[in-house]
């Protein structure tokens, strides 16, 4: 190329006008980039490159001064050295210098630092530092050749230090390399040798700060940082306002102090501010002013804010940067398009899956939204300003969810610690010892095979990426994507069958029928192996159900027991273990990914454990935003996942309802077929379920071709901005129960305030509600001394819920008195963890007035945003008709005599069907409820702890659970009445689920449930039942929702003032929903 280019430019230079045509310029510039050569300067480039620039310089009537001063800077060195290589007439330029002996050799120097600085300039105009090394060189030596004293040697060492600097890697790794320290002597050398006044003395100053500036970032020290912002004041009081490099050394400027106020120098924001501003106004390129402009903002931040000290990240390697790089070109290709007009997405397994969890184009405003958003924009966009300008939005649309006092904490505060990693190395080593092992036994045309060798890479993966990511890991992701695709290929899989068959899986089922199902699986397998000990089918089988049902739930207990039993299948004989093996490390892999549980902590979602680290990690950086859509994200997934399947279902029945039919019909047929979890399917089951996928795979595809069901059945995580609507009709307080810390975020229609809550100890909060708890039973159980005792702890536990949580929440909100005479505001509280069992309702001291929450507000509770704002689109029933279901005798249980009469005035109240024993059947309960817009029910309850999938309510012939109550679809429903024992108590195993009674009424379509915490006395719920129903009066033939809040509020508190040492009756009751 550059032989090329010599003859090209040669041959114009004796053409009539060639070095005016305007490609000459194009080709000298491309030749400059053979200007370093490793002995100096290639003569016969400056040669040719400066008679080009000679040329244009004599022949065009007005000269650029740029030609003039480029020709004199390349021919100049030639003149001094080689003068007979020159015409007479380049020679007569250059002539009156008339240098001799030493004066001629020190020009000569002098030319060839200039070349060396002129060369330097075209690399850092175009962001290259492939040319620093050469101009260190060249400058070292001239350096060296010049005598100390001699004025120009200190320009030789500024432009030596702007040399290493501009050579510097871009992150600097934690040892200061010896190019810097080389780089801060020289420019000391120089500038401390400059006088004041001296031209160059500000460019001095300003190399000096910036290789300060880089040793104080990596040595993390801000007293260096201090003497950068030093130099750089005097570089700035040095330059002229005709100095063209004073934009840019205010702009060094103003980016040192917003480090310094990083590390809590507050004046140094301010002066940021004002620093970035002049360099703004004298900066004319507008691509330049935008990036300043840019800065400014974030300097404005700093300084009306308050942040703590930023921690440095640790760099990447260059092969690491490297293959990264690499993967971001791979993950271009198949990440799924953002924006208009883009055509179609590319139908691989990665982009399938990253459009099921929801990587791709977004409206949303949330910071789930934004990152998904953001990371398929990331992974598509290239180097250079375009990233810098998405960096830019995607930090701007997250500074702009948060309030002006909690922006700069939110952006400038370190990550947090994330949770410790407690996952079990020995268990990873296992595991990969098992798949090498099985690899090697089970035949290699074998679908066992082929997962075996995708676990064992996935597992590789997760095990080199324990430390962060590095070569290892990097490396192994293109070996998995390929190893998917050859497994698809070799099964006959699309990506889009195999994104179905995850949408079908979330889809088809409520999650009461989910557990149910496993549930009924554990126990037939668990009867079959304690039937047969030396069963390796059922053991095999009842393993996979476990390990399955981790992968639902996340629920540590059942991860133990399937690796305990997968173990044993492995012991008897390895061949058989393949399948078992598989799925063992995909739920190791899956739990890796969570939170693995504390040691006392083991039986709620590692998933929601996760959102709750994200949650708490959220608000120690000051983004209460964040923390909230975390916990959204984080917990009732199951509940969200069933509520928005229905409101999709609904929205398509009104856009198409022949279509929705055929989604329903397929929908069905997909049920049975899920219904034998743990269990290798035969060639005819893997035959159904292909038939089936490929169906759904067709009808998905032209649901979603229609306008607005684009993402049909696809997550969409919400946001603040989304979410504010559900605080319209009064605050909404998730409390997040972490061992890090506890927090209340109140959700207004103003956005998220967090309320610290230091006295809620998430450690202590498990045994206090088991401790409740048994003090309920003790009152029910005991009379006289022993239930006075055990009311004495329930109101105990009361009042410390008011004071560590209630009176915080309250307080923040101005609630501070009870508004006797006046409408209370209405509350809706979202527990988490242990809290879920614990009456926040009633907190409160109720021998001091107004110190309670039913003092002040009208309370209510929601398992989750979404499944509020769920309730609140329910509409209204035209016409409002009952039921009313009692059983007053039910076998092996307590009678309930006064159920009867019950049920009888709630039917007069309501205007609708009685049921009542006999014929309080199954079928007859089922049949009644379509038409019921309220219901009753008064009867016993079941559940266990343990497995809050069991609970059901008990009817004449049997129960009635929650897995056939969640798969009712009732459009006229509005309240549920759940008269019974713990209706609104889900199990401690998934307490974040809200797997329960009151959760499956609300899911069937009922937007409002009043249900109980803990068993309630037949008197007492008669009577409580019988004043609610009055209290809604003539509610029932209003127009509006009714008001079942504030009913159970005014009965509450009417119960609370006749029996107040007595909370066992008259805390247990509570409304949840709209």
């Amino acid at each position: 190329m550059r032989d090329q280019l010599l003859a090209t430019l040669q041959a114009r230079l004796f053409t009539p006008g060639g070095v005016l045509e305007p490609e000459a310029l194009d080709e000298v510039e491309r030749l400059l980039d053979h200007l370093p050569v490793p002995d100096g300067a290639d003569g016969q480039v400056l040669h040719t490159a400066g008679l080009v620039y000679w040329l244009r310089a004599t022949a065009l009537p007005a000269a650029r001064e740029e030609d003039r001063e480029r020709a004199a800077l390349l021919l100049m060195p030639l003149y001094l050295s080689q003068p007979d290589t020159l015409p007479d007439e380049v020679r007569s330029w250059f002539d009156t210098l008339q240098l001799v002996g030493e004066e001629l050799q020190h020009a000569y120097l002098e030319t060839l630092a200039e070349v060396a600085r002129f060369v330097l300039r075209r690399s850092a105009d175009r962001g290259r530092g492939e040319d620093a090394p050469w101009a260190v060189a060249l400058l070292r030596m001239v350096a060296s050749k010049l005598p100390v004293g001699y004025p120009y040697r200190l320009v030789v060492l500024c432009d030596l230090g702007y040399a290493l600097l501009l050579g510097l890697p871009a992150e600097l790794p934690g040892d200061v390399p010896p190019e810097l320290d080389e780089a801060v002597a020289v420019l000391r050398e120089a500038f401390d040798g400059m006088p004041e006044g001296d031209a160059h003395r500000a460019r001095c100053a300003n190399g000096l700060a910036l290789a300060v500036r880089a040793k104080a970032v990596a040595t993390r020290d801000p007293a260096l940082l201090s003497q950068s912002a030093a130099f750089s004041r005097i570089a700035v009081d040095a330059a002229t306002s005709q100095d063209g490099n004073l934009p840019q050394m205010l702009a060094d400027l103003g980016a040192t102090l917003m480090l310094l106020a990083r590390t809590g120098d507050g004046p140094a924001a301010e002066e940021a501010v004002t620093v970035l501003g002049r360099a703004m106004q004298l900066t004319p390129d507008p691509v330049r002013r935008q990036e300043l402009l840019r800065r400014l903002a974030a300097a404005e931040l700093l300084r009306t804010g308050r942040a703590g000290p930023v921690a440095p990240r640790p760099p990447l390697s260059v092969d690491t940067r490297r293959q990264m790089e690499e993967m971001t070109a791979l993950f271009r290709r198949v990440i799924p398009a953002t924006g208009d007009g883009v055509p179609d997405e590319p139908d691989n397994l990665l982009a399938v899956m990253l459009r099921l969890i929801g990587i791709g184009p977004s409206e949303g405003e949330g910071q789930s939204a934004q990152l998904m958003d953001g990371m398929a924009r990331l992974l598509r966009t290239s180097s250079g300003p375009q990233l810098e300008e998405l960096v830019d939005e995607l930090v701007g649309r997250h500074l702009g969810r948060l309030s002006p006092e909690d922006r700069l904490r939110a952006v400038l505060r370190g990550p947090a610690d994330p949770p410790e990693d407690r996952t079990d190395h020995a268990e990873l080593d296992e595991l990969l010892d098992l798949h090498e092992r099985l690899l090697r036994e089970v035949p290699g045309d074998s679908p066992e095979h082929s997962m075996l060798e995708l676990g064992l890479l996935l597992t590789q993966f997760l095990r080199a990426r324990q430390g962060g990511p590095d070569e290892r890991s990097f490396a192994l992701l293109p070996r998995m994507m390929e190893t998917t695709q050859a497994i698809m290929a070799r099964a006959d899989l699309s990506a889009s069958m195999l994104g179905s068959m995850t949408q079908m899986s979330q889809a088809v089922v409520s999650p009461f029928e989910t557990l149910a199902v496993f549930e009924d699986a554990v126990r037939r397998h668990r009867e079959r192996l304690a039937a047969a000990p030396d069963d390796l089918t059922a053991l095999k089988e009842l393993s996979l159900t476990l390990f399955q049902r981790y992968q639902l739930t996340y629920e540590e207990p059942a991860y133990r027991e399937a690796v305990r039993l997968a173990r044993q299948v492995v012991a008897r004989d390895l061949t058989q273990a393949a399948w078992v093996v598989c799925v063992w490390g995909s739920a190791m892999r899956l739990r890796a990914m969570g939170a693995v549980p504390d040691e006392g902590d083991e039986l709620g979602s590692g998933l929601a454990r996760m959102a709750s680290y994200q949650a708490a990690a959220a608000a120690d950086g000051g983004d209460p935003a964040a923390a909230l859509e975390a916990l959204e994200e984080g917990r009732g997934r199951m509940l969200t996942s069933a509520v928005n399947a229905r409101v999709e279902l609904e929205n398509l029945r009104a856009a198409d309802a022949g279509l929705a039919a055929r989604f329903v019909a397929v929908r069905e047929r997909v049920r049975p077929l899920l219904e034998n979890p743990g269990r290798e399917a035969g060639p005819g089951e893997q035959a159904a379920l292909r038939a089936v996928t490929e169906e759904w795979t067709e009808v998905s595809g032209r649901i979603q071709a229609l306008p607005e069901f684009g993402r049909f059945l696809m997550p969409l995580p919400l946001g603040v901005p989304d979410l504010r609507p559900v605080a319209a009709d009064g605050p909404v307080v998730v409390v997040n129960v972490n061992r890090r810390r506890c927090d209340a975020l109140i959700l207004t229609t103003d956005g998220v305030r967090l309320v610290p809550l230091p006295y809620l100890r998430a450690a202590e909060l498990a045994d206090q509600a088991e401790a409740f708890h048994d003090a309920v039973q003790a009152a029910h159980a005991s009379s006289g001394l022993l239930a006075g005792q055990a009311e004495r702890v329930l109101l105990d536990t009361l009042g410390w819920l008011w004071d560590v949580v209630a009176e915080p929440v309250l307080g923040e909100l101005g609630l501070t008195e009870s508004p006797e005479g006046l409408l209370r505001p209405r509350l809706w509280w979202s527990p988490t963890g242990p809290l879920t069992f614990l009456p926040l309702h009633a907190a409160g001291r109720p021998d001091v007035p107004g110190a309670s929450v039913l003092d002040r507000v009208v309370p209510s509770y929601t398992p989750t945003l979404r499944a509020l704002m769920h309730s609140r689109s329910r509409a209204v029933p035209a016409a409002r008709s009952g039921l009313s279901v009692a059983m007053p005798v039910t076998p092996g249980q307590a009678p309930l005599p006064r159920t009867a009469a019950e049920a009888v005035e709630v039917a007069s109240l309501v205007r609708g069907a009685t049921l009542v024993g006999p014929d309080a059947s199954r079928e007859a309960v089922l049949a009644a409820l379509p038409r019921a817009a309220v219901a009753h029910f008064a009867c016993h309850a079941g559940s266990d702890p343990r497995d809050p999938s069991a609970s059901h309510l008990l009817l004449h012939d049997g129960p009635l659970g929650l897995s056939e109550i969640g798969r009712l679809q009732l459009d006229g429903a509005e309240l549920a009445y759940l008269s019974a024992c713990a209706t609104a108590r889900g199990g401690s195993s998934l307490a974040d689920e809200a797997i329960h009674l009151a959760s499956a009424f609300q899911l069937a379509g009922y937007g409002q449930a009043v249900a109980t915490l803990w068993e309630i006395g037949d008197d007492v719920a008669a009577r409580t039942a019988a004043a609610f129903h009055r209290e809604l009066g003539a509610a029932l033939d209003a127009p509006e929702r009714l008001p079942g809040a504030r009913a159970m509020h005014a009965v509450t508190r009417r119960l609370r003032e006749a029996m107040p040492d007595r909370p066992s009756a008259w805390a247990a009751f509570l409304h949840a929903g709209a």
